[in-house]
């Protein structure tokens, strides 16, 4: 593994230099390539989220439900999924017996099905994930593992479900501790953010309506396609001056 990792570096350092710009969706992702080449010109564009298919109907779940959602293919959502089942769930119906678990999302492997049980729906695939975001109360993203922007998070936020993440959960999204998350590192931390927002629906209402606005704020596809449209025009530009100083 150290082999592969030295021989991904070496790659990553000289394999962007025929570009004119690098789009990556953080700034934790430019600072990891301009620390390898500081030649590369990297651009920072995040993902976005469909804000009018991703919208809240304005019903509020009484019922103590989390939700996670993704792809189980990947390791880092397979490791968060079983963190919930394992760890972290099992505390919280402990302490709230009503409370329920819908793992969300393609492929989970059997490992991850034998946790369902009444209280835990494990449900693979589904068409429309939106139903599910409606229902929770919570959605807890435990990720300790992967990179980028977590999309799982914006789609939480911009369908007012509050969120209890890892910080790892939240790069690339400006999101404040208690204005729009509730953060936490261990199974400790998550679960007591987990409780604190069962029992303090005003807390609940507070991080759906300001998650929401910050999602419509910098995670809309039309700010990510103005985005675009400058980079390009930008780069166009500076070609053109190019050419014109006989550089290229």
């Amino acid at each position: 593994k150290q082999i592969q990792h030295r021989m991904a570096r070496d790659f990553e350092s000289w394999m962007f230099e025929p570009y004119d710009r690098v789009v990556v969706l953080t700034e934790h992702d430019a600072n990891m390539l301009t620390a390898l080449n500081p030649e590369t010109h990297v651009a920072v564009i995040p993902n976005g989220v469909d804000v009018d298919r991703f919208s809240p109907t304005g019903y509020e779940p009484d019922e103590p439900t989390l939700l996670f959602t993704g792809n189980y293919d990947y390791a880092p959502n397979l490791d968060a999924a079983l963190r919930l089942v394992r760890d972290i769930f099992p505390r919280v119906k402990e302490a709230v017996p009503r409370a329920r678990l819908c793992i969300v999302g393609g492929n989970p492997p059997p490992e991850l099905r034998a946790y369902a049980s009444p209280h835990v729906e494990i449900t693979g695939r589904v068409l429309d994930v939106r139903p599910y975001f409606e229902q929770a109360l919570v959605f807890v993203s435990p990720l300790r593992l992967g990179a980028g922007i977590k999309n799982k998070v914006l789609e939480a936020m911009a369908m007012a479900t509050p969120v209890v993440a890892t910080p790892l959960s939240c790069d690339g999204i400006p999101a404040m501790p208690g204005q729009h998350v509730l953060l936490g590192t261990t199974d400790d931390e998550l679960i007591e953010q987990i409780f604190n927002l069962f029992r303090t629906p005003q807390l609940r209402r507070k991080l759906a309506r300001q998650g929401r606005q910050l999602v419509e704020q910098q995670f809309t596809w039309q700010r990510v396609t103005d985005l675009y449209e400058e980079l390009y025009l930008e780069t166009i530009r500076e070609h053109t001056a190019r050419l014109r100083a006989g550089l290229i």
